[in-house]
């Protein structure tokens, strides 16, 4: 008996050794295994940040070689009149507002002095010009020098540093890389500069919630370190080096090892061309829960210690592995839904077979009005209306019985519900997904409200502009045309499309123009402006002044896509309007497309060409410019597959153009593409399909989250009042373009009857660009009507409402109505506004305003036409400004009838309205503005005035000081 305990203890012991022995090699293993798939998880960070690195470099690359190429540009260096640096200063402000990267832009002589300069302070979202007595002379700086040395094709960066100004370093640090290229004028070599601050960039690629990152310059200290007051050890009172800290001591730059101590892997990074080291540190957490997963596999051993040990080592091996795998999944599913859900623009909704709500992203949120609380777990109905809401009903039920669906996987238009109860616009995909043999469905929703007014917004421009538009392909045949090219040549549009411009243009002047072309081809010209003769229709010439510009089919510009021309007609002012030039050539470079990919895919030889833009999108990364159409078809998301190429056999079966967006797979990322093609028919038969795509996964930026509602209601607004402004425009116009017409005639007369000499010429030269001052003055004055900005300023109420009046004066004087401005004095008493002396200061959005008061004066000038014969009385509107010690009142008043008593009562409801063709909308929006931009409030009463009953709209607004 105690010999069967003795061997019993015997196995007992040795099993608890081979279990220990396990046990160790085991851990040993499992440590290696987990250590190499970190070392794979931190290559593919690596390589994402490599992307964005080389991504970012070449934006800023092709911003500066257009700047470089831009003519505002060359002109100044050429030309430096305060005229051109006017014209400079606007240019080079549009640009820091397009970029919020932008620190400053700079012209700099040959001998280092700053001509111009722009700054943008990003903290307080303001742009402003350096004024000349704060430019400095940078000659002693080392950039300088070392811009200085490039070549005319170059583009130089510096390297990653702090700003400096007047040689102190600002605080807070400012990190910030400088680009510069030269330009070359009578062998002097200027230069322009921009300053790009990229801290915001630096936390954006180098952030990661799995490891910790560390960038390190080619001397060694840190740029950004885990612990932010080792940030830029350079400049810290002690200078500190990487192997200066005990983390680093083992690490050498230029190895790609890892340290089994502190997990650190180190690579070598290039930033616009200057070295840099970047080491990756695992964030503690993930070593503590794998620490933890050891644990328990040991205890799952010892208790297993009588059970034979090489089937338990199997067992345990696969145990292990099933918690590493699902461990790995995890958190690719977590990326996976953190990428869908927090950077998509669209919303998303999943709901399970019964129709009820399980998840929802930001965007939905913010599209329906609901918070997260509100909708988990409710029927998906309660964001869909009648009589959509049924139709979803049956939908689900037809799926549970007959398990398949019409509207699965195809895309719907229909209206969403809003909480309030608004009805929205939208595009609708339903897709399915099975988890753990659970059916799921996912809604994405896309409000399509903005893309409806655009899309309007860009055919009313094209086919109402006063110039005349052609878009004319390589061998001269018309395109595409708008209605005031036909009318300035005499064809209809059908007819010219059938036509080419050799056909139409005089023959003394076809070989001048035929020249220009080929020299675009050449590229020997960007763009060429000349006066030349057209034959109208009818037989007549027609002199116009033409701009012409090519369009290129990629960014290498290898082949032309079309070209645009712009034509003025010049027959009866050619010698009067030669200033008009710079004008029309300055609205053609302000209507140019920015960059997109574009491909062009030739049927017959199946192959796909595309830009290098295309390449960066879908990262193709063969140097090959051309692709089969099946690469390029593979990278789209399973779920978009059909429907894209449905759209496409569409296109091809209508020749319609289309205009769709889908995903795609690239690296395990998922992107959302927005793409547009069109095609090309050799007789009848479709030989080409091309067109653009661009990348729109981060278009949520572009959207305040909060008020996206809102703000689409203020757009429909603004919309409308630059319908308004159109008109008033016109009217403005009439008077300029009268007295122009005048003084030509006087000029023929005076000519004539020989009494035309220099000082008859230059007078009428003098009052012809008067006019054509006041018509670019009021051009302006629209321009700045509509500048909309999100941040809150201080401005003058009196100028504000003079600025009103002056921009659509014309347009009540047309019709007899006049409009009086009035303010109190120190009296109370009405003064006309000329006579106010001291302005009052408000807080808030100036345009904004001027909406408001626009919006109320054209209500009045409404009801004053809708009367049948109005009195001299009635044709009257008056605005009364009243300031008073908190607040200033502006009353608008007006004699036209009022508003019937049940009607007054829900005059600021949405979408209510008392006019046949009314919206709804104008002074729902105007409530809207003045109490949230300035938290004041707008009223209405009925007024009676010698027998004559009308309107007044009060609205008090807070002041902020008295001037």
């Amino acid at each position: 008996m105690n010999l069967k305990k003795e061997k019993y203890w015997i196995v007992l012991g040795i099993a608890l050794v081979l279990s220990l022995i396990v046990f160790y090699l085991l851990f040993q293993i499992n440590k290696e295994s987990l250590i190499e798939s970190y070392q794979s998880q931190i290559e593919h960070e690596h390589e994402f940040i490599q992307r964005q690195v080389n991504i970012f470099k070449y934006n800023k690359q092709v911003t500066i070689q257009a700047l470089k190429e831009n003519k505002t540009v060359n002109n100044f260096i050429q030309n430096p009149s305060v005229q051109t640096k006017q014209e400079l200063e606007k240019l080079f402000i549009n640009q820091v507002k397009a970029d919020r990267y932008v620190m400053q832009i700079r012209i700099i002589d040959p001998l280092g002095n700053e001509l111009v300069k722009i700054d943008q302070d990003s903290r307080i979202k303001k742009v402003f010009v350096v004024p000349q007595e704060k430019l400095q002379n940078k000659s002693h700086r080392d950039y300088f020098k070392e811009f200085s040395q490039l070549d005319d094709n170059e583009i130089g960066f510096t390297r990653i540093d702090l700003n400096k100004e007047f040689g102190e370093i600002e605080k807070p640090y400012r990190e910030t890389i400088r680009i510069a290229t030269p330009i070359t004028y009578k062998h002097q070599k200027f230069l322009i500069v921009i300053n790009y601050y990229v801290g915001d960039w630096l936390n954006e690629v180098f952030s990661s919630s799995f490891v910790d990152t560390y960038l390190i310059d080619d001397e060694g200290y840190f740029i950004s370190h885990a612990l932010e007051n080792l940030n830029w050890s350079k400049y810290l009172k002690v200078p500190l080096r990487y192997n200066d800290t005990k983390e680093f001591e083992h690490i050498k730059l230029n190895d790609f090892m890892s340290n089994k101590n502190n997990n650190l892997i180190s690579f070598y990074l290039e930033i616009m061309n200057h070295d840099y080291y970047i080491a990756y540190k695992i964030k503690e957490r993930y070593v503590q829960s794998y620490h933890e997963q050891i644990k328990k596999i040991g205890l799952f051993i010892l208790l297993g210690l009588i059970i034979p040990i090489l089937p338990l080592l199997k067992i345990i091996r696969n145990y292990v592995k099933r918690i590493e795998n699902d461990k790995w999944q995890l958190q690719e599913r977590e990326v996976r839904l953190n990428s869908i859900f927090n950077n998509t623009f669209d919303a998303m909704v999943i709901i399970n077979k019964q129709g009820l709500i399980q998840q929802i992203n930001q965007a939905t949120q913010t599209m329906f009005g609901y918070n997260k609380e509100e909708l988990l777990g409710k029927n998906v109905n309660i964001l869909v209306p009648h009589p959509y809401h049924d139709n979803h009903d049956n939908y689900i039920k037809n799926y549970k019985k007959e398990q398949h669906s019409t509207v699965i996987n195809s895309e719907r238009d229909l209206f969403g519900q809003h909480k309030s109860g608004q009805l929205i616009p939208i595009s609708l995909v339903i897709t399915k997904m099975v988890i753990h043999d659970e059916l799921f469905f996912i809604g994405t929703v896309r409000n399509i409200s903005v893309e409806k007014h655009n899309k309007k917004l860009f055919e009313t421009v094209f086919k109402t502009s006063p110039l005349g538009i052609a878009l004319v392909l390589e061998d001269g045949t018309f395109w595409r045309t708008n209605t005031q090219f036909t009318s300035i040549i005499g064809y209809s549009e059908e007819e010219i499309l059938n036509l080419t411009f050799q056909d139409i243009t005089h023959p003394n002047d076809l070989e001048k123009d035929l020249e220009l072309v080929h020299q675009l081809i050449r590229k020997e010209i960007n763009i060429y402006t000349f006066e030349k003769r057209y034959i109208h229709k009818k037989g007549h010439i027609v002199w116009v002044n033409l701009t012409v510009t090519a369009v290129y089919v990629s960014e290498e510009k290898d082949e032309i896509e079309y070209f645009i021309a712009v034509i003025e007609d010049i027959s009866e002012r050619k010698k009067v309007f030669e200033n008009l030039q710079e004008t029309q050539k300055s609205l053609v470079e302000a209507e140019k497309i920015s960059s997109l990919g574009h491909w062009d895919w030739k049927q017959k030889e199946n192959t796909f060409t595309c830009s290098e833009m295309m390449k960066t999108i879908f990262d193709l990364t063969s140097d090959k410019s051309s692709f089969e159409y099946e690469t390029m078809l593979a990278t789209i998301h399973p779920d978009d597959k059909q429907n894209v190429k449905q759209r496409i056999n569409d296109t091809i079966r209508t020749g319609k153009p289309f205009d769709t967006e889908y995903r795609i797979l690239v690296n395990n990322q998922e992107k959302i593409i927005h793409a547009k093609g069109q095609i090309k028919k050799a007789e009848e038969d479709v030989v080409q399909l091309f067109g653009t795509c661009q990348d729109i996964t981060q278009i949520k930026h572009l959207v305040n989250k909060e008020k996206q509602q809102e703000l689409l209601l203020m757009q429909q607004s603004k919309l409308a009042s630059m319908g308004e402004m159109v008109a008033a425009i016109a009217h403005q116009w009439r008077q300029p373009l009268n007295s122009i017409g005048i003084t030509m005639q006087d000029l023929t007369y005076a000519y004539k009857y020989e009494e035309l000499d220099e000082t008859y010429l230059h007078n009428s030269k003098n009052e012809i660009m008067q006019q054509l001052q006041l018509m670019s003055d009021t051009i302006d004055e629209f321009r700045n009507f509509f500048t909309k900005t999100d941040q809150r300023v201080e401005f003058g109420l009196y100028k504000n409402i003079e600025e009103v009046i002056k921009l659509s004066w014309a347009q009540f004087k047309a019709h007899n109505i006049t409009i009086d401005v009035m303010c109190e004095d120190s009296n109370s008493q009405l003064i006309p506004i000329e006579q106010c002396k001291d302005d009052v200061t408000l807080m808030g959005s100036p345009s904004d305003l001027k909406q408001v008061v626009l919006n109320l004066l054209n209500n009045s000038k409404d009801a004053i036409l809708a009367l049948s014969n109005a009195t001299p009385k009635q044709r009257f509107i008056e605005i009364i400004i009243k300031n008073k010690k908190s607040l200033v009142e502006i009353i608008i008043n007006d004699l036209a009838g009022g508003i019937n008593t049940s009607d007054s009562k829900r005059i600021f409801e949405p979408y209510y309205t008392t006019k046949e063709m009314g919206t709804g909308l104008g002074l729902y929006i105007c409530q809207t503005l003045i109490e949230h931009t300035f938290s004041g409030q707008i009223l209405y009463k009925e007024v009676t005035k010698e027998s004559l009953k009308g309107s007044s709209f009060i609205i008090s607004l807070p002041k902020k000081s008295t001037l």
